[in-house]
């Protein structure tokens, strides 16, 4: 079963390769979902009156939010560690155009760790019977944003960033067991 709330699929190419990209199922359905929006807008549309005078904001913000989709669809950022060349590569592509890279040395690479952020201390959260168990479970998984960073050093690179810890956790094992470095967690 395909995961629509992953942000990222981590997969080992082989041995002397891992890659770590934004989660081909959540792009299919953004880009599925800006295909259904062009195409019922296509469908929809009266050709012989055109857009009527009342309509043109409607319509930009129809568009605005098709155009979101299909980038959300385009989008893929990447993190490829190659043992071949001892680099780490940081690779950002919009509908398969690279935008921007940057390279880090492998060797560089010290630790990886998720640093993640509460919003709410445990005093402000509201009561439990305020809400439903489903919505009080949704919004504690929203108290707390994580962020995925490659250590160095000098310094720490971001890798992701996402309010699901499992789906950062994984990927900074599978990470941190290819380069054969330490992971841990922080609370800030």
């Amino acid at each position: 079963m395909v995961r629509l709330r992953s942000h990222v699929s981590v997969t080992h190419v082989d041995d002397r390769r891992l890659i770590m990209q934004s989660s081909m199922g959540r792009r299919l359905l953004f880009g599925g979902i800006s295909l259904l929006l062009l195409v019922s807008f296509v469908v929809g549309m009266d050709w012989d009156e055109g857009i009527e005078e009342g309509m043109i904001v409607g319509t930009i913000f129809y568009f605005s939010i098709t155009a979101v989709c299909a980038a959300v669809a385009g989008w893929n950022s990447q993190l490829v560690l190659d043992r071949d060349d001892r680099r780490v590569h940081f690779i950002r592509k919009l509908f398969g155009i690279p935008v921007r890279s940057a390279a880090l040395p492998l060797d560089d690479v010290t630790g990886v760790v998720i640093r993640g952020i509460r919003f709410l201390k445990e005093s402000e959260k509201p009561r439990v019977g305020l809400f439903s168990n489903r919505m009080h479970g949704y919004m504690e998984r929203r108290n707390v944003y994580h962020k995925l960073y490659l250590e160095t050093n000098e310094r720490a690179y971001l890798v992701e960033d996402s309010s699901d810890l499992s789906d950062l956790e994984a990927a900074a094992r599978a990470i941190a067991a290819f380069l054969e470095v330490d992971y841990r967690r922080e609370e800030l």
